[in-house]
C-alpha cells in the first residue's frame, strides 16, 4: 500500500511497512475505485467455465459451482456501488485495490492445479468482503492475508 503526500493524518499497517492516509469522514471508494476488482471477480467467473468443462470429478465440479456462486455474489455486491470508509481508518484507495488485485492475476494465471487455483480465487473474494466493510484495518488485514495466500 502506498503512501499519500498531504496534509492529512497517517497510520501504518504493521511494523515496517509504509504509512496509509487515515480515512475523514466522507472519504469513499466509489464504484470507479472497485472497477478493477468487480472486473477480476467476473473474469474469474468466466475463466472458470473452461476449468469447469474440463473438470470430470464431482468433488473437483462442486467446488468450482461454489467459487462460482461466491464471484458473482460479490461482483454483484460491487455492482453500481460506494463504500463509505470508516473516519479514523486507513484510507484505502483504487490503487490500493488494483494493486492487490494485480498481484492475485500474476499469481492466477501461473497455477495450473484447479485446485490451488480456487484456493487463490477464494482469497481474493475473501478480500473483497474486506473492502465491502469500509473499515480500513479490515481491508489492510485482508489485504495481507491475500498477500499470504498468494504465496
Amino acid at each position: 500500500m502506498s503512501t499519500e503526500a498531504n496534509n492529512e493524518s497517517t497510520a501504518t499497517s504493521g511494523p515496517g511497512q509504509q504509512l496509509i492516509a487515515v480515512a475523514q469522514v466522507g472519504d469513499q471508494l466509489d464504484e470507479a475505485s472497485l472497477a478493477s476488482l468487480r472486473t477480476f471477480l467476473n473474469d474469474q467467473l468466466d475463466a472458470l467455465n473452461e476449468e469447469l468443462e474440463k473438470a470430470t470429478a464431482q468433488d473437483v465440479i462442486e467446488a468450482i459451482l461454489a467459487v462460482q456462486d461466491r464471484l458473482a455474489a460479490k461482483a454483484t455486491a460491487l455492482t453500481g456501488l460506494s463504500i463509505l470508509l470508516q473516519a479514523g481508518e486507513a484510507k484505502i484507495s483504487a490503487e490500493h485495490i488494483k494493486s492487490a488485485v494485480d498481484a492475485a492475476q500474476r499469481v492466477i494465471d501461473k497455477v495450473k492445479s484447479v485446485k490451488a487455483k480456487l484456493a487463490k480465487i477464494g482469497a481474493v473474494i475473501d478480500f473483497a468482503a474486506a473492502v465491502l466493510t469500509g473499515n480500513g484495518k479490515t481491508i489492510v488485514e485482508g489485504a495481507q492475508t491475500l498477500k499470504e495466500a498468494l504465496k
